[in-house]
């Protein structure tokens, strides 16, 4: 079958909409058709389909097809860096970590879930950190979770294999030296000891999060709760506080807020990013 191109109606634009909004949670509202057609109608052609409109009527019949984890996989959005964000890192090295050290100071035991973590930097930036700043723990068990829905991301951030362009967002030259090794084809790899020290694992959040391993001293969901519709939000919000010890730390996006969502968690500290939890009743 040829790929013919042609834009998508309004009433395949819903099948997609309620596809993504069951799959994900994510809420694409009105108006994003050229994102529909700009990321699927690569997948038309290399699956041999007519057209997103023909691709629509495909998950409508079979949501749960190999087909549709593909428009899953080409509709999550990956944008990520190294140490993207410095605030939250410049919080974590001067009083998220200096906290937890003291307060598991038998346990020597410090669990942290990076949710959402796209193709990896975040969670290699975090494990960067405290092999850079804090010597004291390298006899600790730091238990570092990162997750997303995308296995295709996964893939690459199990690699720890990067671009030029990937390594130079965000990370200095004596990170690069001391952590990176260069590969054959002029990219870069994350040392071996360092990727063993995350356990990378295909999380959907809008399941549940029991199996994980909690309860975390430190949940990142940085930069995602805006793709997600309000009602999914609150469950979401519900979820982590179950996932979260009550001494932990919930670090969102630079622009995200607990305002009107959840009442589960307390605002920021003047000059901090980090939400912490309120007790259970």
């Amino acid at each position: 079958m040829l790929f013919d191109s042609a834009g998508i109606t309004q009433e395949n634009y819903r099948i997609f909409v309620d596809f993504l909004k069951i799959k994900l949670g994510h809420d694409l509202g009105e108006g994003k058709e050229y994102l529909i057609e700009n990321r699927l109608n690569p997948v038309c052609e290399a699956q041999k389909i007519a057209n997103v409109n023909e691709l629509a009527r495909e998950i409508k019949i079979n949501p749960y097809s190999a087909l549709g984890n593909l428009v899953v996989e080409n509709m999550t959005i990956q944008e990520t860096s190294f140490f993207r964000g410095p605030r939250v890192f410049d919080n974590l090295k001067k009083y998220i970590i200096p906290k937890l050290i003291n307060e598991n100071v038998y346990s020597h035991t410090i669990k942290i879930w990076c949710a959402c973590c796209s193709t990896g930097q975040e969670p290699y930036s975090i494990m960067m950190l405290l092999m850079q700043n804090f010597p004291q723990l390298e006899n600790w068990n730091i238990n570092l979770l990162a997750t997303d829905v995308s296995e295709n991301a996964l893939t690459k951030a199990r690699s720890g294999i990067y671009s030029r362009f990937e390594v130079i967002r965000g990370l200095s030259t004596d990170l690069k030296e001391k952590y990176l090794l260069e590969t054959p084809d002029s990219q870069y790899q994350i040392r071996y000891d360092l990727r063993q020290k995350i356990k990378f694992q295909q999380v959907n959040l809008l399941e549940g999060f029991y199996a994980l391993g909690g309860p975390f001293d430190i949940i990142l969901l940085r930069n995602a709760l805006i793709y997600f519709a309000p009602e999914v939000i609150t469950g979401i919000f519900q979820k982590l506080r179950g996932a979260i010890k009550d001494n932990g730390f919930l670090i969102l996006g630079e622009s995200e807020s607990i305002m009107g969502k959840t009442t589960m968690f307390n605002l920021p500290i003047e000059g901090t990013d980090y939400f912490t939890p309120t007790p259970l009743p």
